[in-house]
């Protein structure tokens, strides 16, 4: 190939033997990876022959006007159709919203993760969930076939490239391409799939391409081609440009296996697309203006967006990248940096930051096997704690160790509490004792179909010696009663003081705390702290002897961010309402000094009010992140951490800058910084 006539992407060979690729595409298409030996890929603008020619083309888009609009709700994406010219083609029209509803739309294609740009000179791109749609002036649409080679491993090398040879279809059917393989109605193994009828439906060879295999099991001791997705093993047939699936008794029975945000992270190494303006959430485009030139000629000048407030830390795929608010999230190693655990929708990552260094340095993945949300960071005397469940929340495990230069030297994880009954256990949270051993309460959950629709318990447990390998059996904290006014968005925070205890619990309507000896779990004294608001929005900090509690209780005009604090002599404060604020938005810290650090917020901005030591009201409400509206996620989360001997505080937030990606950011935050933002406008 010429080298001028490159994409803008490599070609790869992967080997899948020795899963060089395996986690990455685990983490990218939900746990499925490739079951052939070794795969070369190469992911280009191709013909149904599986040609090459086109990668440049002789064409200039200068300038096109926007004749069709569709936009679907809920997602930051424009499907549109242009009419322009160019000096090589003359007049073209790009009706890519007619394109999509003939071949299929939704059903097809999925909804679009990208705006439509010039990928490449003279071709207009635009992805979606299930595929890749191309378009060129003097040739008009066209879809990638995403594999133009497999190396099976045949002994005589004879394997045409990219296609089954065995298992072969006996039911009626149409045999097509060079490869042969057969479209039907049935599977190999005689079950009624009706792909025949989705692949005219869904526009044939044009968006599918030909078949690479017969519809079958995955399971079918004579396919080469398949996902791993768990346990299932569904029947699939595989196209140059698509896998078809069956799910039968559903309401879509035929499904498009998502391939299209697949393709793209292939293309682009490292989730540098994410940078890249075409994928990035943008406004609503109007009929009748130019389109955006940036986009149009986005070849020439491929723009990048900039990272705006704070340091991206992580990417993931799930919103509750930093769940939940009870739990440690950040923390500070004096002379070295910033350390900040995320979920990236597989695994527990912990990112890096260096003092006076403004990106990350350094990430790696911390948990041993694949886990869902909740997961806790904690730093207890140099010694550091990353605890976390199974994905089956069946398990609660820890692992304890140092971290120094962006590097962590963790142990070996051991179970802290295991679930044997229907219950789920995760969500824990951790406070150190005085004689030097961890307690972690858990909230156990189970789904029901009456009152809220939930029973959450909350469970104490803590660990015999200092080897932290066996712990006590965990004890309830919480009553029957509390557990069936409980929400889905109910936990525990936790904190010791000294020999004392103290829980607090959110139940629907209500905060309720537990207060008594650390050696006495189960003799806890109740104490109702008033309406409680929010999903998980409440944190515990212990500092010199007094506990100080931030949670969401309800206002006169909605759901406001309140403050209260504990101490053995004067039990709990009063009740200090501190602002309005969304959900899922709560963090705290108190520094040496005494300075008390709240934040909140909405969507659009993180908001914080600091109550400085010696005083007894907090500062005024400050606006310290402002969010562009289009990359608001429909949560802020938060997580805070305190550097020792600093007034400063590190800050954690989630933004939506893709439909299918959430950024963690970061940025420190002084009593100067705070004291120069600006007041928060409603």
């Amino acid at each position: 190939m010429d080298p001028l006539s490159r994409p803008p992407w490599k070609s790869r060979t992967v080997v899948l033997d020795g899963m060089d690729m395996g986690d990455r595409l685990r983490g990218l298409i939900g746990g499925w990876y490739w079951l052939a030996i070794a795969v070369t890929i190469f992911i280009a603008a191709c013909e149904p022959a599986g040609g090459r020619s086109g990668l440049l083309e002789d064409v200039r888009f200068d300038r096109a006007s926007v004749t069709e609009v569709r936009r679907f709700p809920g997602h930051a994406y424009n499907i549109v159709s242009l009419r322009g010219s160019t000096p090589t083609t003359g007049i073209y029209e790009a009706d890519f919203v007619q394109y999509f509803e003939r071949t299929g739309g939704l059903e097809r294609w999925g909804h679009p993760i990208s705006e439509l740009f010039e990928e490449r000179p003279g071709v207009l791109v635009q992805y979606f969930q299930s595929g890749v749609v191309e378009y060129r002036p003097h040739r008009g649409f066209q879809v990638p076939r995403l594999w133009n080679e497999f190396i099976l491993g045949s002994e005589s090398g004879s394997q045409l490239a990219g296609a089954e040879r065995a298992p072969s279809n006996g039911s009626p059917g149409e045999r097509l391409g060079r490869w042969g393989r057969k479209i039907s109605n049935f599977s190999v193994e005689g079950e009624e799939v009706g792909f025949a009828e989705a692949f005219r439906r869904l526009g044939g060879v044009m968006t599918l391409g030909y078949p690479l295999s017969d519809a079958r099991r995955d399971s079918h001791p004579q396919a080469r081609l398949g996902l791993l997705d768990d346990k299932r093993k569904p029947v699939r047939q595989y196209f140059e440009g698509a896998v078809l699936e069956w799910h039968p008794g559903t309401a879509f029975p035929i499904r498009v296996v998502p391939l299209g945000s697949w393709i793209r992270d292939i293309r682009y190494e490292t989730g540098e697309w994410i940078e890249l303006l075409p994928f990035r959430r943008t406004v609503e485009i109007k009929v009748g203006g130019d389109y955006p030139a940036e986009l149009l000629r986005f070849a020439e000048n491929p723009l990048r967006v900039g990272a705006g407030n704070g340091v991206v830390v992580g990417i993931g795929t799930h919103p509750y990248a930093i769940a939940y608010h009870p739990q440690g999230h950040l923390i500070y190693r004096e002379g070295d940096g910033w350390y900040s655990l995320l979920y990236d929708g597989v695994s527990g990552v912990l990112t890096f930051v260096s003092d006076g260094v403004g990106a990350v340095q350094r990430s790696e993945v911390v948990t041993h096997e694949k886990v869902g949300p909740g997961l806790a960071l904690y730093d207890w005397d140099g010694v550091v704690h990353v605890m976390y469940a199974d994905l089956m929340k069946r398990r609660i495990y820890l692992r304890t160790g140092d971290v120094r230069g962006g590097e962590a030297r963790l142990g070996e994880p051991v179970v802290v509490a295991e679930w044997h009954d229907e219950f789920m256990a995760y969500l824990a949270t951790e406070a150190m004792g005085s004689d030097g051993l961890p307690r972690v309460l858990v909230r156990s959950y189970q789904g029901v179909t009456m009152g809220t629709g939930t029973i959450s318990h909350l469970w104490l447990t803590n660990a015999l010696d200092d080897s932290f390998e066996d712990w006590t059996d965990p004890i309830r904290i919480t009553t029957q009663a509390d557990a069936e006014r409980a929400t889905a968005g109910t936990s525990g925070s936790l904190g010791v003081v000294g020999e004392r205890i103290v829980i607090v619990f959110n139940m629907a309507d209500e905060l309720m705390a537990f207060v008594g000896s650390v050696d006495e779990p189960g003799g806890l004294v109740r104490e109702s702290l008033g309406g409680a608001a929010g999903i998980h929005d409440h944190i515990l900090s212990v500092r010199d002897g007094v506990v100080h509690l931030a949670y969401h209780a309800p206002g006169k005009h909605g759901t406001v961010m309140a403050f209260r604090t504990w101490t053995e002599d004067g039990g709990w404060s009063q009740r200090i309402d501190l602002a309005a604020t969304g959900d899922h938005a709560t963090a705290m810290t108190v520094d040496e000094v005494g300075n008390v650090w709240v934040f909140f917020g909405t969507g659009s901005s993180v908001r914080m009010r600091v109550r400085r030591v010696g005083r007894d009201s907090f500062d005024a409400e400050r606006c310290v992140v402002n969010i562009n509206p289009l990359e608001a996620a429909s949560y802020v989360w938060l997580g805070a951490a305190q550097p020792a001997g600093k007034n400063e505080t590190g800050l954690l937030w989630t933004q939506r800058p893709a439909d299918d990606r959430w950024e963690v950011r970061f940025k420190v935050i002084g009593l100067e910084d705070f004291d120069a933002a600006p007041l928060c406008r409603d």
